[in-house]
């Protein structure tokens, strides 16, 4: 009785590892890399349907920067000077958020990293920068 007893423990703590392991895995395909930006994503979310732009400039000469448009760039640029920028972030054309930021020292060695989560009945997206302070937070995409 006893052995069975251990037998059936095991068997439980051997299945639970393997499915704990097998979730993981799934939530690690879902990320896209390029050079200045990476965009994850829980299972709540598609990284293919991510849009990310950089703007430079208010009213007439809004320069954009495209980053990545539904998981892809074609037409890959990034800012070049210092300056005060908008990153405008939309999933699946229907959640929208944004964040003002300033680039004190040159980005070209910037890195982006989106990552998008679930928390109840909201959606978030924690943005990091490497040199830019204010965009290190968590947005509510809305």
């Amino acid at each position: 009785m006893k052995t069975k007893i251990y037998l059936l423990i095991i068997l439980i703590q051997v299945v639970f590892v393997f499915d704990t392991h097998a979730q993981k895995a799934v939530a690690d395909t879902n990320k896209i890399s390029f050079k200045n930006i990476t965009i994850t994503g829980d299972r709540f979310f598609d990284v293919k349907k991510v849009n990310a732009v950089i703007t430079e400039g208010l009213g007439e000469g809004v320069r954009k920067y495209q980053l990545i448009a539904n998981g892809l760039t074609t037409d890959y640029n990034f800012p070049l000077s210092t300056g005060l920028y908008h990153l405008l972030i939309s999933y699946n054309d229907k959640l929208k958020a944004s964040v003002l930021f300033l680039y004190s020292s040159d980005p070209a060695t910037e890195i982006i990293t989106l990552h998008f989560y679930k928390e109840g009945r909201l959606s978030l997206c924690k943005v990091t920068s490497k040199l830019s302070d204010d965009m290190n937070k968590v947005v509510i995409l809305e």
